[in-house]
């Protein structure tokens, strides 16, 4: 049976045998309501076979069937606990899991969890499982409080800040009082959802940035306003992503003038807390190409296009349509001959766009190479440098929404795959293959039947392996592909590397392009090096390998029977 305490707000959720007739179950769920502080026992309860997303085992298990108050946020806390408990929410029996916690904690225990929900239905019934850590057993008490709105909950209400700085924000219980601004349309919402508000005294006269980036967890959405009664209607900047999910803008302030400050989250389920900063808009020093840093040598380099205006050329051909924007400049000075690379792979989370320029005026014109996500939203780009030489290198975002930090590096690029003979490229079957010769070394061997306009070497090879999956007689060629390069191919049995004489080898049998044909039988390994004719030409393409010719085995012909004579 279940055991009722005098106290209005708690009920002991026990177990053993008792449970197995009501708590222990879901369809037997304990009801409660509102909040409180509920106890409750895992020991001796079966496991019901619901493994919650944040556990990892089956674990004994109590249920709850827990009905809202008219409020629609909660926070869930288990601070006296003698196991590591873990609490699961869901909309019905065997319906959606809403929420799962384990580790998040009230208190230094190892042991304790809170788990705060926002936007539930008022007076509506949910189910609670208590259960424990990988099987873990135990009892503790199962706090339940709404989460009361901040005080700067309502624009008439803003907390009053000056100066710049850091300034805490929290917008976990806050409601929406603001209106959609067309300057704050971004991913089909203009709305700032679960706003909270402050009432900022400008210090002195000049344009200031306000932002969250980096000083919270929360997708958060930013709006400055003039004086204006509350709600104020027209936004003198507003902004979402400038920094990934947190955001960043800028606005002109007059001394002595109050403006409202306007923080919240991009949706109305997400709440949480952190702080917004406040600072002049001071521009980097390289912000303009007539300024660039100087750099030497690999990196990597610091960049922030944080507060950068946009000077280049958009260069729009480099990153499928969109320009590079928020730009900052640096004039590097080539180590040596030979390609380089420039890239941000690996060295933020800023969508980047890259571009480097052989020319000193600005806005510069004789673009070299550029770049855009080349490696998620990274970029990178390779380019020829002649040793002294000095070249302008340009960092910025993809949009004129993303602005951030970061370290770029600028270095010899890495060799492409199958550049050695002894690390060729393994190849399977027919069809056409794509390869890149681009910064590929050559170490094959120049052969006499190779020789063709006094060249017998294949240069920028790049090599593959590959066996023949049956007897008959092959093709290779990069003829009638996407190929523009003038290749050369010849093709080898499988040996030491480098390999000597070709079984094939050819120039130019359809234009600038390459074919051979070679005999194999089934298994048998062949390596296969494709290059170009002129050892400074590279680039990507296609070859293709087929079967011409299969090698069949003679037929059985049936012995002829000849009648005899009656």
């Amino acid at each position: 049976m279940k055991k009722h305490f005098c106290q209005a707000s708690l009920i002991a959720l026990v177990s053993g045998s008792a449970l197995a007739q009501g708590a222990d179950d879901c369809a037997g769920a304990a009801p409660i309501s509102g909040v409180g502080s509920f106890q409750f026992s895992t020991v001796g309860a079966t496991d019901s076979g619901a493994i919650a997303s944040c556990n990892q085992a089956p674990s004994a298990d109590v249920w709850a069937a827990w009905t809202s108050a008219s409020e629609t946020d909660y926070r869930f806390s288990i601070c006296t606990t003698d196991y590591d408990a873990v609490l699961a929410i869901y909309d019905v029996c065997g319906g959606t899991q809403l929420v799962c916690e384990d580790a998040a904690g009230c208190t230094a225990s190892l042991f304790d969890l809170e788990l705060e929900v926002f936007g539930l239905s008022p007076n509506t019934t949910y189910i609670l499982q208590l259960d424990g850590w990988q099987g873990m057993q135990g009892s503790g008490t199962l706090d339940i409080a709404t989460i009361a709105p901040p005080g700067n909950d309502d624009c008439s209400l803003a907390a009053s800040i000056a100066g710049t700085g850091l300034f805490a924000f929290d917008n976990r219980g806050a409601t929406t009082d603001g209106v959609g601004d067309p300057t704050c349309q971004v991913f089909g919402s203009d709305q700032i959802e679960n706003d909270v508000w402050f009432d900022w005294t400008a210090p002195s006269t000049g344009t200031f940035s306000l932002a969250t980036c980096g000083r919270t967890y929360l997708d958060t959405k930013l709006a400055v306003y003039g004086a204006q009664a509350c709600p104020p209607v027209v936004a003198l900047a507003c902004d979402d992503d400038a920094c990934l999910f947190q955001s960043r803008l800028e606005f002109p302030a007059t001394a002595g003038l109050s403006y409202l400050i306007r923080v919240g989250s991009f949706s109305p389920l997400a709440r949480g807390d952190g702080f917004i900063e406040l600072a002049p808009a001071v521009r980097p020093p390289n912000d303009d190409c007539q300024t660039p840093t100087p750099i030497a040598g690999s990196g990597p380099f610091a960049f922030d296009n944080s507060l950068a205006t946009t000077d280049g050329p958009a260069e729009a051909s480099c990153q499928g349509g969109a320009p590079i924007e928020n730009d900052v400049w640096y004039s590097w000075i080539a180590p040596a001959n030979g390609p380089f690379q420039v890239t941000t792979c690996g060295g933020t989370i800023l969508d980047t766009a890259l571009a480097v320029y052989d020319d000193a005026t600005c806005p510069p014109s004789a673009l070299v190479a550029c770049g855009g996500n080349e490696c998620g939203a990274q970029s990178s780009a390779v380019f020829d440098a002649e040793a002294g030489r000095s070249y302008l290198v340009r960092i910025g975002s993809f949009g004129s929404v993303y602005r951030g930090s970061g370290t770029f590096a600028i270095d010899a690029p890495p060799l492409p795959s199958g550049d050695d003979c002894s690390n060729a490229v393994p190849l399977r079957g027919l069809g056409t293959f794509s390869f890149d010769n681009r910064r590929a070394t050559t170490d094959g061997l120049p052969a006499r039947s190779c020789l063709e306009f006094s060249e017998g070497q294949i240069h920028n090879d790049v090599w593959y392996r590959w066996t023949a999956p049956t007897g008959g007689r092959y093709r290779i060629e990069t003829c009638g592909t996407s190929t523009t390069l003038d290749t050369k191919l010849a093709v080898y049995r499988a040996q030491g590397c480098p390999p000597a004489a070709p079984v094939s080898c050819n120039d130019d049998t359809c234009g600038l392009q390459s074919r051979v044909s070679f005999d194999a039988t089934a298994g048998s390994s062949f390596l296969i090096r494709l290059g170009t004719f002129a050892s400074k030409t590279e680039g990507a393409g296609e070859f293709r390998l087929i079967l011409e010719e299969p090698l069949f085995a003679p037929p059985k012909i049936a012995p002829i029977q000849v009648p005899r004579s009656p």
